[in-house]
């Protein structure tokens, strides 16, 4: 099992789903879920995103299983590091800031 968030590019199957997933950014915030954090953002693979309705947001704990592992560098793993230890604040940041109506 993967510790962490995984890296950019990485493949993923969901539970209960049909396709895979390619992720592509971290911690966005859906419009089926406005004020929740997710821990991923992906596309459908093979195909990619053809716009911007056909990403999908999910968590780790929706992963069944790791397909590929995306690219990792030192660099990457620096960010990767940093956003591990920071997960938690940034989360709580952003829904802070929506209960306030600051976002």
């Amino acid at each position: 099992m993967y510790v962490g968030l995984l890296p950019i590019g990485s493949v993923v199957k969901l539970k209960e789903a049909q396709g895979s997933l390619m992720i592509v950014g971290y911690f966005p915030v859906g419009q089926s879920r406005p004020d929740y954090v997710w821990d991923y953002s992906g596309v459908a693979f093979p195909g990619g995103c053809l716009d911007t309705t056909q990403t999908f947001q999910f968590d780790k704990e929706q992963i069944e299983e790791i397909l590929y592992i995306g690219y990792e560098d030192e660099e990457q793993h620096r960010f990767i590091m940093q956003l591990n230890r920071n997960e938690h604040a940034i989360k709580n940041q952003f829904q802070n800031a929506r209960g306030k109506g600051e976002a």
